[in-house]
C-alpha cells in the first residue's frame, strides 16, 4: 500500500509518513511507523468499523468536539480553528490517547 499512500517516484525516505526504504526498496526494520500487512489490514479493519459507528451518529446530530490529550500535547496546539472554537484548554476534560498496550 505504500506506493498508493506516497506516489512520489524514487523516494527512499518518507515525508508525511514516517519511514525509510532498503537499498532493495523494502521497509527498513528500524522504521517503527511502518506496519507490517497484517497489522495495516487490522488497522484499516478497525478503521471501517468506527467509521459504520460514527455515521448514525453523525446523521443523528451527535457531532461534538471532542479533542485529544497525549502527554502535555493536545490536538488543539495544532488545530487552524482555535480563535474560534468555544473549547477552553484551561478547563476542557480531553480525551487521553494510549498506546493499545496500555
Amino acid at each position: 500500500m505504500l506506493p498508493r499512500l506516497d506516489a512520489r517516484p524514487d523516494v527512499r525516505k518518507g515525508g508525511q509518513f514516517n519511514y525509510r526504504l532498503t537499498r532493495k526498496g523494502v521497509v527498513d526494520k528500524r522504521s517503527r511507523d511502518a506496519l507490517d500487512t497484517a497489522r495495516f489490514e487490522a488497522l484499516l479493519e478497525l478503521v471501517e468499523e468506527q467509521l459504520r459507528q460514527m455515521g448514525p451518529q453523525i446523521y443523528a446530530g451527535r457531532a461534538e468536539a471532542a479533542p485529544h490529550r497525549k502527554g502535555a500535547a493536545t490536538a488543539c496546539d495544532q488545530c487552524s480553528y482555535r480563535s474560534v472554537c468555544r473549547i477552553d484548554p484551561w478547563t476542557h476534560h480531553f480525551r487521553v490517547l494510549r498506546s493499545p498496550e496500555a
